[in-house]
């Protein structure tokens, strides 16, 4: 969060380093992310939100996000340029996606990786090739298991869960995964994609200045997250309130003159314990935020957390959270607040 704040203020030769950082927390959290998928794919608790998926932008971001690192091993990543639209999850595709091609790029040592679009009946075909060592037929199936990596990886860094992520999420959202292999000559991977025609896929809006004066509640006792998310929240033209606690921050907003924000968003564990019971005494039935739209941010996937907060209509939401999924997200609660019909 603080580098996106830095991307908006530095100019010149730091804008350089920035993007370095920025890309270097992406990938980490890209690595977070897989672990968080992998644990809600396998509670069965990941609810497909099915759209209309711009397959260009998708490609043309990780082209950007892994150029260099397929430069930095010498191989050539060759990705195609398309205006395709598919039918997907935009969340569980990405994360496919990337997968396959952060382990193309894991395990070729010599050659090119390449990502290729073809139309195929009512279907767009992805399909990511490298020219690595390949998968020998008995050990293909193994491939897709969790926390198993090849014999072929040669010592490479990973998990072993992200051919996993992407078996689970293909049977997910039904679409058609095929693996072809050659030992010695590389492999390639493809995901058959419902297409859709004559749809254009508007860019997000949260990527806008949006906050129009509303105010924001927002409670972390870690004082740099705190800082890094009303920082975020002031560009975004939001009117934040920091605080260490809940108790904090409805002084802030009493001494403010406020009698209520518009949304509040809080870390779960804090040094005074859970934010639950404070945030349901706030919000809920009598209290003096009552039917505020609460989200409470968390890494704890128990699902006992997630019924709670399902009990008491707070929303939750898992770190780590990039900066356009927690605009959208907080955009998504103000205009179900402003609309019940929403849902």
């Amino acid at each position: 969060m603080m580098a996106e704040v830095a991307a908006e203020q530095v100019d010149g030769a730091g804008r350089g380093a920035i993007e370095a950082i920025r890309r270097s927390a992406g990938s980490l959290s890209d690595l977070l992310d897989a672990l968080f998928d992998h644990s809600r794919l396998e509670s069965e608790r990941y609810t497909p939100a099915i759209s209309a998926v711009s397959l260009g932008e998708l490609l043309l971001d990780l082209r950007t996000q892994f150029t260099v690192t397929a430069m930095s091993k010498g191989l050539t990543l060759r990705i195609d340029d398309t205006t395709a639209t598919v039918r997907s999850d935009p969340q569980l595709l990405r994360r496919m996606v990337i997968n396959l091609l952060s382990n193309a790029i894991k395990y070729t040592a010599a050659g090119s990786v390449t990502i290729t679009t073809v139309r195929k009946g009512p279907s767009w075909v992805v399909t990511v090739s490298d020219t690595g060592p390949g998968i020998p037929l008995d050990q293909q199936e193994a491939a897709f298991s969790e926390y198993v990596r090849l014999e072929s990886s040669n010592g490479t860094d990973g998990l072993g869960i992200g051919l996993a992520i992407v078996k689970r999420s293909a049977v997910l959202l039904g679409h058609r995964l095929e693996l072809v292999s050659t030992p010695g000559k590389g492999t390639s991977f493809s995901l058959h994609l419902v297409a859709i025609d004559d749809v254009t896929v508007v860019p997000d809006p949260v990527l806008a200045l949006s906050g129009e004066g509303r105010i924001v509640g927002l409670v972390d006792d870690d004082p740099q997250i705190l800082q890094a998310m009303t920082e975020l929240f002031k560009m975004r033209g939001y009117v934040p309130y920091g605080a260490d606690s809940l108790e904090a921050l409805q002084a802030r907003l009493a001494d403010a003159g406020v009698a209520r924000p518009h949304i509040v968003l809080s870390d779960l564990h804090l040094a005074k314990g859970s934010s639950l019971e404070r945030l349901t005494q706030l919000t809920g039935e009598g209290g003096v935020w009552w039917q505020v739209p609460t989200v409470v941010v968390t890494g704890d996937l128990s699902p006992e957390v997630v019924d709670r907060c399902e009990a008491l209509g707070i929303t939750i939401a898992y770190k780590p959270l990039k900066a356009p999924k927690l605009f959208q997200l907080i955009e998504t609660c103000l205009a179900k607040q402003a609309n019940p019909a929403m849902g």
